[in-house]
C-alpha cells in the first residue's frame, strides 16, 4: 500500500484531525440536527471530555467547535473569513449559522472543558446542546472523534452515539468534574 505525505498529514486548523477537522464536522452536523428539529432553539452549548479537553486550547479544539457550530466545514474552510466570525463571536456571544436563528453562545460560558472522567465510548468525547429561550437543554448529542489513518477520519470518524430531546433521570445532562451532580447551568429543571 502506498501513503503519501498528504495521505498522512491533512491541512487543518490545528495539529490533529481527529481534535480540529472531527469535532468541527461534529459541530455541523449537530446543526443538522438542529435544523431538522421540530421546536425553535435559542441558544447552544458544550463540553469537551477526555483528550478534546485537555489539549483543547493548544491543538485548537475549542476554535474548531465554535466554527463547526458557526456553519464552518474543513473541506471549504477559510482562515481569513473564520478569524473574523471567532472575533464576531467573542464580541456579540452568538452564533449565526445558515438556516437557524441568531443563537446564544458565549464561548467562556458555553464551552466547558471537562477534564473528569473520559466519556465511555472513546477519549476523544464532545456533548453537544441546543437550548431553548429560557435555556433550558432540548437537544443534545454526544460525538466521538476517533481520528487517525490514512482515510479522511474527520469524515469517518464522527460517531454520534446518542440523541436526546431533554435531560431526564435516566438519561442526565453532562457532569461537571469538580462536583457530583450536574452543573446548575445544565441540570433539568
Amino acid at each position: 500500500m502506498f501513503l503519501s505525505v498528504f495521505d498522512m498529514f491533512k491541512v487543518g486548523i490545528g495539529p490533529s484531525s481527529s481534535h480540529t477537522m472531527g469535532p468541527m464536522v461534529a459541530a455541523a452536523r449537530f446543526l443538522d440536527k438542529m435544523r431538522a428539529a421540530p421546536f425553535a432553539c435559542h441558544g447552544v452549548r458544550g463540553s469537551l471530555h477526555g483528550s478534546l479537553a485537555f489539549t483543547g486550547i493548544g491543538h485548537a479544539t475549542d476554535r474548531a467547535t465554535i466554527l463547526g457550530l458557526a456553519g464552518y466545514m474543513p473541506d471549504t474552510y477559510d482562515h481569513a473569513a473564520a478569524e473574523e466570525t471567532m472575533e464576531q463571536i467573542r464580541e456579540t456571544h452568538t452564533l449565526t449559522p445558515s438556516g437557524l436563528p441568531t443563537l446564544a453562545f458565549n464561548p467562556k460560558e458555553d464551552l466547558l472543558f471537562d477534564f473528569g472522567p473520559n466519556l465511555p465510548g472513546h477519549a476523544n468525547g464532545m456533548v453537544l446542546m441546543a437550548t431553548d429561550s429560557q435555556g433550558d437543554t432540548i437537544l443534545q448529542e454526544t460525538y466521538y472523534s476517533i481520528g487517525g489513518g490514512p482515510k479522511p477520519s474527520w469524515q469517518l470518524g464522527v460517531i454520534p452515539m446518542r440523541a436526546t430531546l431533554s435531560p431526564t433521570r435516566s438519561n442526565p445532562p453532562p457532569r461537571c468534574c469538580k462536583c457530583a451532580r450536574p452543573p446548575a447551568s445544565l441540570s433539568p429543571r
